[in-house]
């Protein structure tokens, strides 16, 4: 048992440098992702609330709406929105739902191209809130 306590001490050095090499492989952080939304397939949707309260706002893609944040009252917010979030043929609807209140207001239906972005303003009466693609 003790012939082989040399080989062993030879070999450590080696051992010790290849489980480094290992730590190193595994501590990489991958590349950034591109933030570009037009390489993704995102769509940057913002909103302009001028409403009086906090709104919750959905994103319907083939009539099933996700949540996709909070817009505040009185100020823009824009969200991040994944294509897997759209519906067929890029299709979608936004929903506004007021924290503390009844009036659920739903924008009619867009269509958002590749490169797109979509503008939706929510008006004091949110049945006068307008929706834009650019």
């Amino acid at each position: 048992m003790f012939r082989y306590i040399p080989r062993l001490r030879r070999a450590a050095p080696t051992l010790a440098l290849a489980s480094i090499g290992l730590m190193a492989a595994c501590l990489k952080t991958p590349a950034p992702a591109s933030s570009d939304p037009l390489s993704t397939g995102r769509v940057v949707v913002t909103v302009n609330n001028n409403y009086r309260a906090d709104i919750t706002v959905y994103v319907i893609g083939d009539g099933q709406p996700t949540r996709v944040g909070t817009a505040t009252a009185a100020a823009t917010t824009s969200f991040d929105v994944p294509a897997r979030l759209l519906g067929q043929g890029r299709q979608l609807r936004l929903r506004a739902d007021p924290i503390g209140g009844r009036a659920v207001y739903t924008s009619e239906l867009v269509r958002v191209g590749p490169g797109q972005r979509v503008e939706w303003t929510l008006e004091t009466d949110l049945n006068r809130s307008s929706i834009a693609v650019y």
